[in-house]
């Protein structure tokens, strides 16, 4: 019921502000309609004005786009840290193993507020496995496993594998883990059609990263095209240069080029 969350406040920490524009505005919303009080931070440097205009107060502790320098990230941890101390939140929901890593710390430096960890995917950090990943890997998971003791939090996963995981590393247990069906598409927004006439359009969306299954896509757009078979493949999304696994607007726009997908960006 509305009254049971009246008056209580609700901080949402995600990485990037484009991300809670495409996805979790109607997430925040639903919270408001439920009587929380809603407020929202990212850990990268973004325009949070868009955020304010339907109606959720953006708190900027972020100069930067991701950084690998400590102590930028250092400086990062203590801004989200006087957040949490001005703002007082009873819930805090991390999305981002970043975000739960960094709220994870800040929250046993402060008034213990609940917490939920909404585990979105792992990664370029789970999918590659090169000495230094590996290394980096192990000591996420075991950070993750400190973090969890003897706190008051749930974890969120959309994918079994995912939770599967953090079960088997002990960070996550049956009784505060909820699996869901992604992040959802907005029925009102996104109706059904029937198929169009003409050429079949092939739809990749997605960030584009190498771990998204770009090159079998594009492995299978050639398939299709030398057997002469007649089909447009686009590709919509955009690159992350921060992310190692980022495909790059060049190899993107060469494909463009020799005919195979089209790029959309």
């Amino acid at each position: 019921c509305i009254w049971c969350y009246m008056g209580k406040r609700l901080l949402y920490v995600d990485n990037r502000v484009k991300y809670v524009l495409s996805h979790r505005i109607p997430w925040l919303e639903g919270a408001r309609r439920a009587g929380f009080d809603v407020h929202v931070t990212t850990l990268t440097a973004g325009d949070g004005s868009r955020i304010e205009d339907v109606g959720f107060p953006y708190h900027r502790i972020s100069e930067k786009s991701r950084s690998n320098n400590p102590l930028n990230e250092f400086q990062l941890i203590l801004r989200l840290c006087a957040l949490y101390r001005r703002l007082q939140p009873d819930i805090v929901h991390n999305i981002t193993l970043r975000s739960i890593l960094y709220g994870g710390l800040v929250s046993l430096l402060v008034r213990k507020p609940a917490i939920v960890n909404g585990v979105t995917g792992l990664g370029y950090l789970f999918a590659a496995d090169d000495p230094k990943v590996q290394v980096l890997r192990k000591s996420v998971l075991w950070a993750l496993w400190t973090l969890r003791q003897g706190r008051n939090q749930a974890y969120l996963f959309q994918n079994p594998d995912d939770e599967r995981l953090f079960q088997q590393n002990g960070i996550a247990e049956s009784t505060n883990s909820v699996l869901i069906k992604g992040s959802g598409v907005d029925t009102e927004q996104f109706d059904q059609r029937p198929e169009p006439l003409g050429t079949p359009v092939v739809l990749f969306p997605a960030r584009m990263l190498w771990q998204k299954g770009v090159q079998e896509f594009v492995d299978a757009a050639r398939i299709i095209h030398r057997n002469g078979q007649d089909a447009r493949f686009v590709m919509v999304g955009d690159t992350d240069a921060d992310n190692p696994a980022g495909v790059s607007a060049e190899q993107l726009e060469q494909w463009g080029d020799e005919g195979v997908i089209e790029w959309g960006g």
